[in-house]
């Protein structure tokens, strides 16, 4: 910008005029009298000469600077990108076989961030419906095979029967009835384990002594021992515990157990221990029935407590056993916010620990 002093004719004072820029002119008076001038070039012809220069130089500046930048956010962006959607690409085609039922699957990415844990949230989830779909169809089958054995045994008698091919007597109705009620044993267990799992399964709480309970318990079933040739030996560390428990259940807990013993543990002895625990602040009983028989392999014992599980495949059914007793353990076990748990006894046999709260 270029500025300038002219006196009264026009002429340069002072400053800068240069004749190929248009000046804005300001009178200078002094008693109403002009003695001069005060000029300004004008803001719109900036643009000539070296400004120009200087503005296209800018301009090509600009476009480079630009350039460099679109390309090192190009280099850096593209790598990012892949770095972070190939993981989502191998999620979801995992996601998706897991919708198709597709769950021996597992996604690996050795990664350190949020995707290497969803990684392994995604492999722990296949690996749970798997083991659940694997469950699902072992208990179809058993089920199916718990079913048709005693049908299938009613059938043929009462065919042989009509087929005279055994006479229609007392005896032979009370084979069949036997079966007849080993049937009705299973579907009654069987409905029991649903009620369970759908949370069909009514508690009726109350304050309960442990031990006036495991005393009736216990003498309800020595007889029952005895006529099996099994001692019971029991041992209450305290006999003040109360519990808030349903005492239907329980009685129906302690009954499955002593009937397991008895049925597959080939044991002469069975040891009933009840003592108190204190773990995390808050108190536990801890009742441990342990025999003396031939034991469980190691390999099973996570498994006892599964519906139908079975430890000897071709269990005799002279026990009429339907496998699903420890299973309704488990239920009236969890239902009452305990644990129950086997583990190999020191006397060889199979110990059954359960750990309820203490009120």
């Amino acid at each position: 910008m270029h500025y300038a002093i002219l006196d009264a004719t026009g002429e340069v004072v002072v400053g800068q005029y240069l004749s190929d820029l248009d000046y804005s002119k300001t009178p200078m008076t002094i008693d109403d009298i002009v003695i001069g001038q005060f000029a300004v070039s004008k803001r719109s012809q900036l643009t000539k000469g070296y400004e120009v220069d200087f503005v296209n130089q800018q301009q090509s500046y600009f476009w480079i600077i630009a350039t460099f930048v679109l390309t090192l956010v190009a280099l850096i962006t593209l790598p990012l990108t892949r770095h972070l959607v190939q993981p989502l690409k191998q999620i979801k085609n995992g996601m998706h076989g897991l919708t198709q039922g597709e769950y021996d699957q597992q996604i690996q990415l050795k990664r350190k961030d949020e995707f290497g844990e969803l990684s392994e949230h995604f492999n722990e989830l296949a690996l749970t419906l798997s083991e659940n779909e694997s469950a699902r169809k072992r208990w179809l089958a058993n089920i199916s095979h718990e079913l048709r054995t005693p049908v299938a045994i009613l059938r043929g008698e009462l065919e042989a029967m009509l087929d005279d091919v055994r006479p229609l007597t007392k005896f032979n109705i009370v084979s069949v009835n036997d079966e007849v009620k080993h049937l009705q044993r299973l579907i009654d267990d069987l409905n029991l384990l649903a009620s369970a799992d759908i949370g069909g399964m009514r508690y009726r709480k109350e304050r309960v002594e442990l031990n006036g309970l495991i005393e009736g318990e216990v003498e309800k079933y020595r007889g029952y021992l005895a006529d099996s040739g099994i001692k019971l030996v029991t041992k209450v560390e305290d006999k003040n515990i109360t519990l808030y428990a349903d005492q239907t259940r329980l009685c129906q807990l302690f009954e499955n157990i002593i009937n397991n013993c008895i049925k597959y543990s080939g044991a002469t002895s069975i040891s009933l221990n009840v003592s108190r625990e204190l773990e995390g602040g808050k108190e536990f009983v801890v009742i441990n029935f342990e025999d003396n028989g031939i034991g469980v392999d190691e390999i099973h014992l996570p498994n006892l407590f599964e519906h139908l599980y079975r430890v000897d495949n071709s269990r005799n059914r002279k026990t009429g056993g339907s496998g699903l007793g420890l299973s309704i353990c488990r239920h009236i076990v969890t239902g009452h916010q305990g644990e129950i748990f086997a583990e190999k006894a020191a006397s060889g046999g199979l110990s059954i620990m359960i750990k309820l709260p203490i009120s």
